[in-house]
């Protein structure tokens, strides 16, 4: 996947390539690449518009235009390809957007797997868009300051690599550069992030800086198809230390690097210069999560079958509502005694009334309710990784409520759209309006599948779902 200093070089080449030109037309041939707006307006409100700068936030490009941000990221394998008037142009299989500006060339976007995403936002809001506003701060500029980072380790329990891969604590850190860095540091992939001295936060915060910056001077890492925006390839892949290195001598004491599994990555290290000290992670977190009607159940079951103990996001929700638990109180004191049951108990049906009569009141359900959840489900996520090595973490919103930095590694339970359209329908005795309304106020099950290291595919029979789980289990050596 391009990282930071990949998708940096990216944009140094549109730059070159595209700067003041005006869009005439845009063709899109795969309508799942466009987020937003609807496909036929994102190209209607296109026409017309001028490329006034290129930007870059983490790994989102940002096309600054006359009147909107253009936010793109490029995903596993998207990349842009230029075109001059008096080039021949050549059109792929994998070409999926074409911008035509009004001097004759094009601009293509092309994508082997698909995955990337394009969305039109108005002009200097692309830092609200969604997968922006979370993001950290820029590890080559003057945000990334070494006293924040300390106290953001400090807070974190989980293993250090698959925290710096969240993007939330710094930016542009993928499973290349975070191996480098590390390695820098001398930290093993492994250790919790607040175990760690604040010598190593140092050498971390140094090493990251270091390692990002001579990628992005080198053009990036050529592993298996990157090319920039210029059709060249980046050098910097001769001059990894760790990654990819598996069996060559360490440059600092020649002990042979090694290969392991870090949250379902393949991780680059040296046993003798990355020793595991300061403790270690006590058990493995895996975040499951699904859509409605994906049949999670399955899955969660299968796991508790074989003894893991299960964090259950629905059932905590249940337990802090219960008689005399501080969040009803809340409740009460928000919506009034009327969604009390005549024994003190919560009037669940009252209060489901008034929510969806009143849509506002949802929101401020949400936010009342949050911080009481999220201590509870972190509070049991905690107590569960004392008594296992590994802990499941059963939340349907995962991602929408940000509970992903909680979490090892992440395992979506995966149905096609249409199945699980279909499914809810039957379910639910709803019609087809009613369940493609409750499938959209979740994120779309296929860019969680898109952001989860584990696919439990539930398309088939309940038995296959259930081997998908086992054969993971014994191939962690869990079983």
């Amino acid at each position: 996947m391009p990282e930071l200093p990949e998708v940096e070089t990216v944009r140094k080449g549109l730059q070159q390539l595209v700067l003041g030109k005006t869009i005439a037309k845009v063709e899109v041939f795969w309508p799942r690449i466009i987020e937003m707006p609807e496909v036929p307006i994102f190209q209607e409100y296109l026409i017309g518009q001028t490329i006034e700068s290129m930007g870059r936030r983490g790994k989102f490009l940002i096309f600054k235009l006359s009147q909107f941000d253009l936010v793109s990221h490029l995903r596993m394998e998207g990349k842009y390809e230029f075109f001059a008037r008096d080039q021949e142009v050549v059109i792929t299989k994998h070409t999926h957007v074409i911008f035509h500006f009004t001097d004759g060339s094009q601009l293509q976007y092309r994508d082997v797997r698909k995955f990337g995403r394009m969305a039109l936002v108005g002009k200097d809001q692309s830092s609200e868009y969604r997968g922006i506003k979370q993001l950290g701060p820029e590890p080559l500029s003057t945000d990334f300051k070494l006293e924040a980072f300390e106290k953001a380790l400090a807070l974190k329990t989980m293993a250090i690599k698959p925290l710096l891969l969240n993007q939330k604590i710094v930016v542009g850190l993928g499973n290349i550069y975070v191996d480098e860095a590390l390695w820098y540091a001398k930290i093993h992939p492994e250790r919790p992030a607040n175990s760690l001295t604040k010598e190593e936060i140092g050498l971390l915060y140094e090493g990251t800086i270091k390692v990002l910056g001579n990628a992005v001077e080198a053009g990036g890492t050529t592993i298996r198809s990157y090319v920039n925006a210029l059709g060249e390839m980046g050098e910097f892949q001769v001059s990894l230390v760790v990654y990819d290195q598996t069996g060559k001598a360490c440059p600092r004491c020649q002990t042979p690097i090694e290969k392991i599994k870090v949250a379902q990555r393949g991780t680059h290290f040296c046993p003798t210069c990355q020793k595991k000290v300061g403790g270690s992670v006590t058990g493995f977190v895996l975040g499951l999560t699904g859509g409605i009607a994906t049949g999670k159940s399955t899955v969660v079951k299968t796991f508790r079958e074989y003894g893991f103990p299960i964090v259950d996001g629905d059932e905590v929700a249940r337990e802090i509502v219960e008689i005399g638990q501080p969040a009803l109180t809340a409740i009460e004191a928000e919506f009034g005694e009327e969604v009390l049951l005549s024994n003190g108990e919560l009037d669940r049906k009252k209060l489901g009334q008034i929510i969806f009569a009143h849509p506002e009141k949802r929101q401020v359900l949400d936010q009342l309710m949050d911080p009481f959840l999220r201590k509870a489900i972190l509070e049991k996520i905690t107590a569960s990784k004392q008594i296992g090595r590994l802990v499941v973490a059963d939340i349907p919103l995962l991602f929408e409520a940000g509970y992903t930095d909680n979490v090892d590694a992440i395992a979506t339970v995966y149905v096609s759209e249409a199945i699980q359209l279909q499914r809810l329908m039957h379910r639910d005795n709803l019609s087809e309006v009613e369940a493609k309304k409750r499938i959209a106020s979740q994120w779309p099950i296929e860019e969680k599948k898109e952001k989860s290291q584990i696919i439990f595919d539930n398309q088939g029979s309940i038995a296959e779902t259930k081997a998908q789980v086992v054969e993971w289990l014994k191939a962690q050596q869990y079983i």
